[in-house]
């Protein structure tokens, strides 16, 4: 995947793991869209990805999520 920094969990999986891009790959699991009457875009998809990461197991060391937070629902 290049000698750049690994800076994300998945790069150092692919690293680590001798992995390609070949081997990569990505999936839609929810497509969230911009409430009508506004509000915080960033906040709602940190709320749907907190969500998910509950939802799918994906924190370590079940998955490649190293963080979880409810921060986005306060």
């Amino acid at each position: 995947m290049g000698t750049d920094t690994l800076d994300t969990s998945v790069s150092r999986h692919f690293s680590v793991n001798n992995h390609n891009q070949s081997q990569l790959k990505w999936l839609v699991l929810e497509v969230v869209c911009k409430p009508q009457r506004g509000g915080d875009m960033k906040k709602l998809l940190l709320q749907r990805e907190a969500v998910l990461i509950k939802r799918l197991n994906s924190l370590v060391p079940f998955g490649l999520n190293e963080y979880w937070s409810i921060a986005p629902f306060l």
